[in-house]
């Protein structure tokens, strides 16, 4: 399956400030209801094939939401990146810890991404040295089954799945249609390809312009991660299909975060996205050496960052809090 011009983060400068906000969050929205239909139709893998994200605007908490929302897919996720969404050494695709079912091509010319169903998928990214111009295809392409992956062949200016290592004709590209089309181009599509028998057939989707919500959940004012867990539960069944639950607020010392304290749910279609909470981290009485302070005040001069040292030292707390068989701490 492939889906192209997610656009998360884009500035939509046309549009007024709210309308934009609520464009952004319905790009979100869309990615999920994509990865979502990807499991429903048992695609064997997901293609972005460009437009991702804006490059000049995108947030690493966008970025972290993208990564957790590719890593619910059960198969191999490729990107291709494409124009807005170029790639280069410092790029935000670079400072991004995509999970192992992710791969990014970064080269110009096609590259090998994964074998699928034995055939291969190769494809080519939009560099900060090579914007435009198409690569040229591999030379022994006619040796093996390849399909071609890259955002725009020229001299048409859309995205592209080629199937051959002769000069792409319309018979042979499938063009992938936006997941978040421009205001007023028409609905969100993802397209489903079926490489077979040595064929290229493909087919459009169409998917809700902005379906589901977004939920918000403060955890600020819970009291331990049990009841953490105990609101995101009551939450996740509770929300539409194809919803975001957003969590927010300062993390009270000791709470874990749901992705660390195991937290599951047989809601394949809801996305728990983390990345808005912070950590509150106090700093333990000088006076008090008990051995959870001391354990406390080590992890915090630890050389790491606030959500690693936070949700280290809140399982590290919940260890020491265990008792032995009889009653006496661990």
């Amino acid at each position: 399956m492939a889906i192209a011009d997610v656009g998360l983060d884009r500035p939509w400068l046309p549009l007024a400030p709210a309308a934009g906000a609520r464009r952004r969050e319905s790009s979100r929205h869309a990615l999920v209801r994509a990865i979502g239909l990807g499991r429903e139709q048992q695609a064997s893998a997901l293609v972005i094939v460009g437009g991702l994200f804006d490059r000049a605007t995108v947030t690493l908490p966008t970025l972290e939401f993208a990564a957790r929302a590719f890593a619910a897919f059960p198969g191999p996720v490729l990107i291709a990146p494409g124009a807005l969404d170029w790639h280069t050494e410092t790029s935000p695709y670079a400072t991004t810890n995509w999970f192992d079912n992710t791969h990014l091509w970064h080269d110009a010319q096609y590259r090998p991404g994964v074998t699928v169903d034995g055939d291969t998928i190769a494809g080519s990214a939009w560099t900060g040295s090579s914007l435009g111009g198409e690569p040229p295809l591999s030379s022994s392409a006619d040796e093996e089954r390849v399909l071609y992956v890259r955002a725009g062949l020229a001299p048409r200016a859309r995205p592209v799945v080629c199937s051959t290592a002769a000069d792409a004709d319309d018979e042979r590209v499938v063009a992938v249609g936006a997941l978040t089309p421009a205001v007023g181009a028409g609905g969100a599509t993802v397209t489903v390809i079926d490489w077979s028998n040595g064929s290229l057939r493909s087919t459009q989707l169409m998917i809700d312009d902005e379906p589901g919500e977004t939920r918000p959940v403060d955890v600020a004012t819970v009291n331990g991660t049990d009841e953490l867990l105990a609101r995101l539960s009551s939450t996740v069944d509770s929300v539409p299909p194809w919803s975001v639950i957003a969590l927010h607020g300062r993390l009270p010392s000791g709470v874990l975060l749901p992705s660390i304290a195991g937290f599951t749910t047989d809601r394949e279609d809801v996305l728990i996205d983390e990345t808005a909470v912070e950590f509150a981290l106090a700093p333990p009485a000088n006076a008090d050496h008990s051995a959870m302070t001391e354990f406390r005040r080590g992890m915090r001069d630890s050389d790491a960052d606030e959500r690693t040292l936070h949700q280290a030292t809140a399982l590290g707390l919940r260890a020491l809090a265990e008792v032995a068989p009889d009653g006496e701490p661990i």
